[in-house]
């Protein structure tokens, strides 16, 4: 879980020299499962070679942790992943900028 104070500092990228791409996503949105598998291509083919980290942030309710799971799993995802911790997505939103 991540917390909208946590997601403004992600947003820094303080004490990296890595290019920093996060990608926002949520189960019930169409286009961000049909995209979800090229972000984890993304991060299998470039991740380990380049100056490049990838970070995935649902913004799924945090009660629906389970179904995020659920769905990392069937996904193989190997990037870092996060759930918005808060119920209103428009916060993540906010605090991301």
């Amino acid at each position: 879980m991540i917390s909208a104070d946590q997601l403004a500092k992600l947003r820094t990228n303080a004490g990296s020299d890595r290019l920093l791409l996060v990608h926002f996503w949520a189960t019930w949105c169409a286009p961000c499962v049909d995209e979800f598998p090229e972000i984890e291509k993304m991060v299998r083919m470039y991740v380990a070679k380049r100056p490049l980290d990838i970070v995935t942030v649902s913004i799924n309710h945090p009660e629906e942790k389970r179904f995020v799971q659920n769905f990392l799993e069937k996904q193989h995802a190997i990037s870092r992943n996060f759930q918005f911790s808060g119920n209103d997505s428009a916060d993540a939103v906010r605090a991301f900028g």
